[in-house]
């Protein structure tokens, strides 16, 4: 198991952290999500493989959001 911290302070937090549930959720990784004064702190736990698919998606969405 392993963990992955990712920080988010752009616009459509609300949009992304739904996004970044679906997809945990149907995958099978633990998430944390923390809200932050100026942003979100995304806590993605599982298998390395599905963490690196996890974080590739996430960082996908956010360029697709800026």
């Amino acid at each position: 198991m392993v963990t992955y911290d990712l920080l988010y302070r752009g616009g459509g937090a609300a949009s992304l952290r739904d996004q970044v549930s679906r997809w945990c959720e149907d995958h099978g990784c633990g998430l944390e999500i923390i809200t932050l004064t100026a942003g979100l702190r995304f806590r993605i736990i599982g298998e390395q493989q599905m963490v690196r698919q996890a974080v590739g998606m996430i960082r996908q969405w956010i360029r697709v959001a800026a």
